[in-house]
């Protein structure tokens, strides 16, 4: 411990000298002046841990000087000294605050010393209590202000409340006066309360969730428990913070329902590309038979039983691909004018009255290319989400203009502007700046699922697009939905001088035979492959490219889709067909023509000719 210093202010010289002395033989530093001006400039500089100070100074008493101390908030621990002082005299400056009041007579050096240090130790225990009441009021001011609810218990068979916080009082609904029934009171004494109680007994630490029933509804609680025990050991209390995790434990069930889904998805997404396979092959083969001259006509009744089993087969795997959220996008040429009349007449029954419904479509044709049931529905979503921000009632706009470039570029690329907007509620920058997120939803427990809007930013997405929201409490919302502007352009042409050369990468042998007879019989010239990587060794390899590339999507090794671009790389030129049922997770194929299984010959053979751009 270092020195304490110890400021002498007395105008007895010779007196001081001696004090000086004795104090440093006790191990103190001691510093010493004549009047209370000097003791006020050094203190207004210095610090002293105890003032030794004769009441009659020559400037000043020490109760003046004392007085003038508290003021400018300075050193204040001192003792008296005097050789003319009275009892009366010594009460006053004790009730100032004096550590003692001392004489000077002949016992006073030999008591000085250990006055001294009894005055020390008495300020430094007092320091240290004032610290330890601050610590106190600041860790009773932060548990009293905590979000998470804080109490703590006594120990033993029945422990009863000491303390609680307001957010322990306001999660359980306890009232601070009383202070009976421990946990148990609060959560019942089923389930998890047998292990809390068992850790209650044994004294250990407790970790696990407890609900709790209200006025309103039911609550979980994660509860921590933890002992408390004092210097020698014993057990005397538990200190219990909980927390309100309902909503965390509903989207954990929600996120735990999401991944059974995706499990049950991929399960009915493999399904379905098995199946389509087949049924493709079955459909294939009963356009080859219809066509096969040598076929008996009494069988035709037949075919027409087994292609239309056949069709409701596929009817069932499209259900289980759009269960799955794994369907082919189909897109097309959409006049977004038209969609959003057609979507116009829907809507009016969707929003039912009170809710005005208004359609401000450019004069001129908004194409895109795009899924148009997709972009039906996500208008549906946005217009369903605006309903429900109008509880009173309002209007809801939806308007289309064309851009000549997105706000903020100069490329002249133009886009299609879809503008849905509503009167209602509105929403904070926190809200906004959340609500695309997967499962997030201000809606009450039971009314939304939080993917609406997600589903529409995916949708978008998609067709490549880009979604943006403007929105003020009170005053409604603004989706701003920008998609490319697609150019009609006529699918044909003169002829082709030759037949034409096709490749094909399909890995189900059935289905590559189907493929082969079905355009062999059609004049084409085939070269199969049975996976990704053989198609795309075979083109980079020769000098001159196929007519057309036919691939399926889903396949092992490389897939159709990288198969595509890789060769549109190599062949920027080269039309591409895709044929699959199921994309996976396989990039967007809205770059490339698209053929869904299951597919006719027939069909097929059309599509080929509409890319090749005319009859072979």
């Amino acid at each position: 411990m270092a020195p304490a210093t110890i400021l002498i202010v007395d105008d007895d010289r010779r007196f001081t000298r001696v004090v000086k002395r004795q104090l440093k033989r006790a191990g103190h530093e001691a510093v010493s002046l004549s009047s209370g001006q000097e003791a006020l400039e050094w203190l207004g500089e210095k610090h002293a841990d105890l003032l030794l100070l004769d009441f009659r100074l020559e400037d000043m008493t020490a109760d003046e000087l004392v007085h003038t101390l508290e003021e400018r908030q300075l050193q204040t621990d001192f003792i008296v000294i005097t050789a003319f002082g009275d009892e009366r005299q010594a009460v006053e400056m004790m009730k100032k605050g004096a550590r003692d009041y001392l004489m000077k007579d002949s016992s006073l050096l030999e008591l000085l010393p250990v006055v001294v240090s009894q005055a020390l130790e008495r300020a430094r225990q007092e320091r240290r209590l004032a610290e330890t009441e601050a610590s106190l009021r600041q860790l009773e001011l932060a548990v009293s202000h905590a979000r998470d609810g804080v109490a703590i218990l006594t120990a033993g068979e029945k422990p009863e409340f000491v303390y609680t916080n307001t957010a322990f009082r306001q999660l359980t609904g306890h009232r601070s006066s009383d202070l009976s029934g421990g946990l148990e009171r609060l959560h019942g004494e089923e389930g998890p309360l047998d292990e809390l109680r068992t850790q209650f007994a044994a004294g250990e630490s407790f970790r696990g969730r407890l609900p709790l029933g209200t006025a309103n509804n039911e609550v979980l609680l994660d509860t921590q428990l933890t002992p408390i025990r004092d210097t020698s050991g014993a057990l005397t209390h538990f200190i219990a913070i909980q927390r309100d995790i309902t909503h965390q434990a509903l989207l954990e069930e929600r996120i735990q329902n999401a991944q059974k889904m995706e499990a049950i998805g991929q399960l009915a997404g493999g399904v379905a590309h098995d199946f389509n396979n087949i049924l493709t092959v079955i459909l294939g083969h009963i356009g080859l038979m219809r066509h096969n001259s040598e076929m008996p006509r009494r069988f035709y009744d037949a075919l027409d039983l087994v292609e239309q089993s056949t069709l409701h087969g596929s009817q069932l795997t499209a259900h289980l691909l759009a269960f799955s959220r794994k369907q082919v996008l189909h897109p097309t040429l959409v006049d977004l004018n038209t969609l959003v009349e057609q979507t116009d007449r829907m809507l009016s029954r969707v929003l039912g009255d009170g809710i005005i419904l208004r359609a401000q479509t450019a004069p001129e044709p908004m194409n895109i290319l795009a899924d148009a049931g997709e972009i039906q529905r996500a208008l549906i979503n946005l217009a369903v989400n605006a309903r429900d921000a109008m509880s009173d009632g309002g209007t809801l706009t939806i308007s289309t203009t064309l851009l000549s470039s997105l706000p903020g570029e100069s490329d002249g690329v133009p886009y299609v502007h879809l503008v849905i907007e509503d009167t209602g509620d509105g929403m904070s920058e926190e809200v906004r700046a959340r609500i695309f997120e997967p499962f997030y939803t201000t809606k009450p427990q039971g009314k939304g699922t939080g993917l609406g809007l997600s589903t529409v930013y995916g949708i978008v997405q998609q067709s490549r697009g880009l979604i943006q929201v403007e929105s003020t409490p009170g005053l409604g919302t603004r989706f701003l939905i920008y998609i490319p502007q697609a150019r009609s352009e006529s699918t044909t042409t003169d002829a082709p001088d030759s037949v034409g050369t096709i490749m094909i990468a399909e890995d189900d042998d059935m289905v590559r035979q189907l493929i082969r007879l079905s355009l062999e019989q059609a004049g084409y010239r085939l070269q199969e492959n049975s996976n990704g990587s053989a198609a795309l060794e075979q083109l980079l390899s020769h000098s001159e490219q196929p007519d057309l590339l036919i691939t399926d999507v889903r396949m092992p090794g490389m897939s159709g889709t990288e198969l595509a671009q890789r060769a549109r790389v190599a062949f920027p030129k080269l039309p591409i067909l895709l044929i699959s049922g199921y994309t996976g997770t396989e990039n967007s194929t809205l770059e490339f023509e698209l053929l869904p299984k299951p597919f006719t010959a027939n069909a097929l053979l059309e599509r080929v000719q509409a890319i090749l751009g005319g009859q072979p």
